[in-house]
């Protein structure tokens, strides 16, 4: 099976929602690299979806939004991750329900 597409999927959606915690708590993306003490460079390009992130990362960015780390993941507990993939194929844009 070829996850290729769905890995993609999935880092832009962990990708957004980063973003979107964020901007809840007034953070710019500079600001959260250095809380979480990581490159600004490094989180950026995980934001956009071009590079994979470690779970200590993911671990840090969500100690630093003080969020569950699962919330870092949030609206991808509808569908297993193959199911995703075709959602977005269909759509371009994800669409948890069936």
């Amino acid at each position: 099976m070829d996850t290729r597409e769905t890995c993609i999927f999935v880092r832009k959606q962990v990708g957004e929602t980063i973003l979107r915690l964020c901007s809840e708590r007034g953070y710019n993306q500079s600001q959260l690299a250095a809380i979480a003490s990581i490159d600004r460079s490094h989180l950026n390009q995980f934001i956009l979806g071009k590079e994979n992130a470690s779970l200590d990362m993911l671990v840090k960015i969500a100690d630093s939004l003080d969020t569950p780390l699962a919330s870092l993941f949030y609206d991808l507990d509808k569908l297993p991750p193959n199911k995703l993939a075709i959602w977005y194929d269909r759509s371009k844009r994800f669409s948890p329900s069936l």
